[in-house]
């Protein structure tokens, strides 16, 4: 199913299986309420309310296909996820379709730690997002970190294809953990606060942010990897590595 290619400094083979995924969603499937999990851990996201199911496109993101999130109403959920609020690492390839110029330019394309009805509080503990109306794309922590963590990528540099990643490690319940950023061949590392106490829920959503203001986000996601632990700078570029090849984006 997946091409190798040799991995940094080791030279030996390398495949995402190699790092023991906790949930792994490709650009393959052809079932509109579900996105499989590949991982082998039966994590699928589902999607059963057919107004809120995302479109699977074929040949849209550099000949590949993805699943188009209209901006409108369409979004994946799990309710059994792990809680963020430990170490965890979240990647996803993406291009975002248009973006929200006034208000509040939260766009989400994935969130963890969401209650199943979406809320108006900050519920959730680790997110990567849009960062409000500008073009950083990183993590805030749905309102309730003190600062966002994120890269600048410039003008226009959401709406071409970009591989994301945001991981975090150490801190107590999510409090003061290392967040590091990646965004294509831009990088950057801070430490999240929290202004409130953070809440365990351990819901998943895909497309969207769980809050009512702008709750959903208009682009096109072809692949999502996720770990239940921080992983490292080895290990990220060699995930980079591997989906650049696969998706023809450069890093």
């Amino acid at each position: 199913m997946f091409s190798s290619f040799k991995a940094r400094f080791t030279g030996k083979s390398f495949t995402p299986y190699d790092l023991s995924p906790y949930a792994w969603y490709t650009d393959s499937g052809t079932v509109t309420t579900t996105w499989s999990d590949i991982s082998g851990n039966a994590r699928s996201l589902t999607q059963f309310t057919t107004a809120n199911r995302p479109a699977i496109v074929t040949n849209a993101l550099n000949g590949r296909q993805v699943r188009r999130f209209d901006g409108t109403d369409k979004f994946f959920h799990r309710t059994s996820m792990p809680s963020a609020l430990g170490d965890y690492t979240i990647l996803v390839i993406h291009k975002y379709n248009s973006l929200v110029s006034s208000g509040n330019g939260w766009e989400g394309l994935v969130y963890v730690g969401v209650d199943n009805t979406r809320a108006t509080s900050n519920t959730g503990q680790l997110h990567l997002q849009r960062i409000n109306l500008t073009n950083g794309i990183g993590g805030h922590n749905a309102g309730v970190a003190t600062t966002s963590i994120n890269v600048d990528t410039g003008a226009g540099g959401l709406l071409v294809p970009r591989i994301s990643c945001i991981s975090r490690q150490g801190g107590t319940n999510g409090n003061g953990g290392t967040v590091s950023v990646r965004s294509n061949n831009l990088t950057t590392t801070g430490t999240q606060s929290w202004t409130t106490s953070a809440t365990t829920p351990t819901g998943f959503m895909v497309g969207g942010r769980q809050q009512t203001v702008v709750p959903y986000t208009n682009a096109d996601i072809g692949e999502i990897i996720v770990f239940n632990r921080a992983i490292t700078e080895t290990e990220r570029d060699n995930l980079f590595q591997f989906f650049s090849t696969k998706w023809s984006i450069t890093v």
